[in-house]
């Protein structure tokens, strides 16, 4: 920022004759059907993909959008977003590094997607950018530095200098970031409501509260608050305000939403295994839908994710041998591969050892999620786990009946 962007007001107008044009193709257009895979009455629904599918459940009853702040409610406005070498460079950075004043904890992933939809509000993540203003004291880089945080004793123009660099060099911004973050601004760490939200939009209007400290009359909080989430879902993220999503977790049909929601958003250390240390989400549901089970009981998780999601009602509560023995004798449900390998899983793939059970759902940075008995409670797990299910003699079973209602519940 760190006062204002021009670089959000120069899209005002394109913004506003961009509604126009809108409402005035709606006005004019024709209801048109949309005929595509028509063959396949359920295709929509077997692929999770809800806009056009007139069976889905809508965001009306019991359901959240992003949309909260601070100050009130915040709307988010639709922001595209491409990966590029520079977005890839400062996510690694934000979600790898260990900030001394977070814990020596880098950023969770929501996190990260709110200081870059706030990049892209201020500079559009272009290290070189300066603001366009008459004023002496423009913003420079990504987080739009001014004043005594540009050109000041402590500022990122001699923090630059010191390191034999120029102020544009992005390896530099980001550590002169991490310098801010933790010295000057290491406050955002101690925010309770920044380290409270979940929702990549929530955290990116918290952020623009704390570090950019934006003049609130042109802020654009619904833009940076966007761009969170748009960052979020480019890099595999589940944010249930990313789309229209129960607040209580569950997703009709969907095993892998679900047991995304119902999961902790990053991997749980062993000693994490009672009620309070889960999600509040799968706190909530289980009581409902699996009472039965420890809380951090591997198959417990998965029966709750296959019932909750009304893939399939019928599926054991409890046991992994039971759970085991279910899928094999049903094979008008579950397609079982004996001897699975990597390349052939597929989102929503459940895999089984003797004393284990986990969920593969392919999401970028970690894409597999479980429980562990007496060990951590239902969390999100790194590429390693499906791997180590393989080499341990796993076999996976794949949901290929119908959900109540039509549609599959692979995704």
């Amino acid at each position: 920022m760190i006062y204002r962007s021009t670089f959000i007001k120069k899209s005002i107008s394109t913004r506003v004759l961009a509604i126009a044009m809108i409402f005035f193709a709606s006005f004019m257009s024709q209801n048109v059907p949309v005929q595509a895979f028509g063959e396949y009455e359920d295709y929509y629904s077997r692929n999770n993909i809800l806009l056009y599918d007139k069976s889905a459940p809508s965001c009306s009853a019991g359901a959240t959008k992003t949309s909260a702040s601070t100050a009130g409610t915040t709307s988010t406005t639709e922001v595209k977003v491409e990966k590029t070498a520079n977005t890839d460079t400062i996510f690694k950075f934000l979600t790898t590094t260990s900030f001394s004043s977070n814990n020596s904890k880098p950023m969770s992933d929501a996190q990260a997607a709110a200081v870059m939809g706030n990049m892209k509000a201020e500079s559009g993540l272009r290290p070189e950018a300066v603001e366009a203003t008459d004023r002496a004291d423009k913003g420079h880089g990504l987080v739009q530095w001014t004043f005594g945080r540009w050109n000041g004793a402590n500022g990122l123009s001699p923090f630059a200098n010191s390191k034999g660099k120029d102020w544009t060099d992005l390896t530099t911004q980001l550590q002169f970031l991490q310098k801010e973050l933790e010295s000057s601004e290491k406050k955002i760490f101690s925010d309770a409501e920044w380290n409270a939200a979940k929702e990549p939009s929530v955290a990116a209007v918290r952020w623009e509260v704390v570090f950019e400290r934006a003049n609130p009359d042109v802020a654009h909080n619904d833009v940076r608050a966007g761009a969170a989430v748009a960052f979020y879902k480019l890099y595999g993220g589940t944010s249930s305000g990313a789309d229209c999503a129960p607040s209580s977790g569950v997703v009709a049909g969907s095993l892998v939403k679900t047991a995304l929601y119902f999961a902790l958003d990053a991997p749980a250390d062993d000693g994490k295994s009672e009620k309070a240390d889960a999600k509040i989400t799968y706190q909530n549901e289980k009581a409902t839908y699996n009472p039965i089970g420890d809380w951090s009981d591997c198959g417990a998780y998965i029966a709750t994710v296959v019932i909750a999601s009304g893939v399939d009602k019928n599926y054991p509560k409890l046991g992994v041998g039971n759970q085991i023995n279910y899928v094999r004798a049903h094979p008008e449900l579950y397609q079982v591969d004996e001897n699975p390998t990597a390349e052939k899983l597929k989102p929503g793939d459940i895999m089984y050892i003797p004393a284990h059970t986990t969920m593969y759902t392919g999401a970028d940075k970690y894409p597999s999620a479980d429980a562990s008995w007496h060990e951590r409670v239902p969390s999100v797990r790194s590429s390693g786990s499906a791997q180590w299910m393989i080499s341990n003699g796993a076999i996976t079973a794949r949901f290929i009946g119908k959900v109540a209602g039509g549609g599959g519940g692979g995704v």
